[in-house]
C-alpha cells in the first residue's frame, strides 16, 4: 500500500509542476498592488474568501445581502449534496456521477478569518491586484442571474450569515467544488491545476508552498470530518 501511495505522490508532484504562475498575472509587481485572498478547506468542500471591500462596482450583486460584512466566502457545488440537512450515501453517489444542478453557498462575516473558522484548514494567499479582478470576475460569472441583475436566494445557507444561491454549471465527479475553486484560483495566475484538484486535499497540497498556512491539520484526520454541517 506505501508504494502506491509514493506512486501517487509523484504523479501529482510531476501533475503540479506543470502548473507554472502565468506571467505579470500572479505575482504582483510592487506592494502597491498586493492582494489578500484566503482558501478555506471544511473537509470535504473548499472556498475561497475576498474582502468585501475589494469587490468594486456592479461585481458580484449579491454581495449587497452581505453589506455590513469585512469578508464573503464564496463555494460552489452540487445543489442536492450541498443544501441536505443529512449526507447520505445515495446523495453522495448521485453527487458523483450523475451532473446534476449547482449552487452558490455565500457567507458574510466580519471576525478574522483564523477566529470565523476554527475548525477548518486555512491558507492566506497574496496575488496582484489585476489577478484578483480575474478571480472576482469568475466568481460573478459564476452564478445564475437567470436574466436577472441579482441571483436571488431561496434558502438560508450552512452556517452564520449565509445563503445559496443557484449557479451555472453541473456538478460531477470530474468537476467538484474544489476543481472549481482550483479553477478561481488560476484566473489569477496562480500555479494550480484545477484537472487534478478533485479532493480538497489535493487543492491544498498545491497551494501549501506559496502560500501562508494560517491552520493546517493531519491529513489522515480531515477526510472524517465535514465542517459544512451546522452545529446544534
Amino acid at each position: 500500500m506505501k508504494s502506491y501511495k509514493y506512486i501517487g505522490l509523484i504523479l501529482l508532484f510531476l501533475l503540479t509542476s506543470c502548473a507554472s504562475p502565468i506571467k505579470n498575472l500572479y505575482e504582483p509587481n510592487s506592494y502597491d498592488n498586493i492582494k489578500t485572498i484566503y482558501v478555506v478547506s471544511h473537509g470535504w468542500h473548499t472556498g475561497i474568501v475576498i474582502s468585501s471591500s475589494d469587490i468594486k462596482g456592479g461585481m458580484i450583486p449579491e454581495k449587497l445581502d452581505f453589506s455590513g460584512d469585512k469578508y464573503i466566502e464564496f463555494g460552489w457545488g452540487d445543489e442536492g449534496f450541498y443544501q441536505a440537512p443529512e449526507i447520505t450515501f445515495n446523495l453522495a453517489l448521485k453527487a458523483m456521477f450523475v451532473p446534476t444542478d449547482t449552487v452558490m453557498h455565500v457567507v458574510g462575516f466580519s471576525n478574522p478569518v483564523i477566529e470565523s473558522f476554527p475548525e477548518s484548514e486555512i491558507v492566506m494567499l497574496k496575488i496582484s491586484e489585476v489577478g484578483l479582478n480575474k478571480v472576482i470576475t469568475m466568481i460573478h460569472n459564476s452564478f445564475d442571474r437567470e436574466g436577472n441583475n441579482k441571483a436571488s436566494s431561496n434558502m438560508n445557507g450552512l452556517y452564520g450569515n449565509s445563503k445559496f444561491y443557484k449557479a451555472k454549471g453541473h456538478y460531477h465527479i470530474f468537476k467538484t467544488c474544489n476543481n472549481w475553486t482550483a479553477k478561481i484560483l488560476r484566473s489569477s495566475g496562480f500555479p494550480i491545476s484545477d484537472l487534478i484538484s478533485g479532493a480538497s486535499g489535493s487543492v491544498f497540497t498545491q497551494i501549501y508552498r506559496r502560500g501562508e498556512i494560517l491552520r493546517m491539520f493531519k491529513r489522515e484526520s480531515i477526510w472524517k470530518k465535514d465542517y459544512f454541517r451546522k452545529k446544534n
